[in-house]
């Protein structure tokens, strides 16, 4: 792979990580508002059932429930991002470590030793295979 080809390849993997660390961030504000929002409606409930408002308190407890479900829901797809954001910041951190090891090597003076260190550094690089996806059950 050229240079210039290695630095698009990083820079698209750059950008989804910003990307995800955005997507992120949502998540958890998402499941932030919703958690503290049905917390406080399920207060409410409490104290509507305490007075004997139970009206007041079926009104507020359903969307409580609903609240805390989106919240675990937001909670969920928080974690599945931060699990994404981290392989690809993983994946840029070796793209970077093998660069730089390829350049270093790219510097020896002797023609024949230089091209050889690069044909071993690059047969000792694990290559990455794509996962199978899962079938889904028909």
């Amino acid at each position: 792979m050229r240079d210039a080809d290695a630095d698009f390849d990083l820079r698209e993997l750059e950008t989804n990580y910003q990307q995800m660390r955005g997507q992120l961030q949502n998540w958890s504000r998402l499941s932030l508002v919703s958690a503290t929002t049905g917390l406080l409606l399920g207060a409410l409930w409490a104290i509507a059932a305490i007075f004997g408002a139970a009206q007041l308190g079926v009104n507020t407890a359903i969307p409580s429930i609903i609240l805390e479900l989106v919240a675990g829901l937001a909670f969920v797809q928080q974690k599945t991002a931060q699990k994404q954001a981290e392989l690809i910041r993983s994946e840029i951190a070796e793209r970077n470590q093998f660069r730089s090891i390829i350049k270093a090597a790219a510097k020896i003076k002797d023609q024949k030793l230089r091209d050889e260190s690069i044909a071993a550094i690059v047969r000792k690089t694990p290559t990455r295979k794509k996962q199978p996806e899962k079938q889904r059950a028909a």
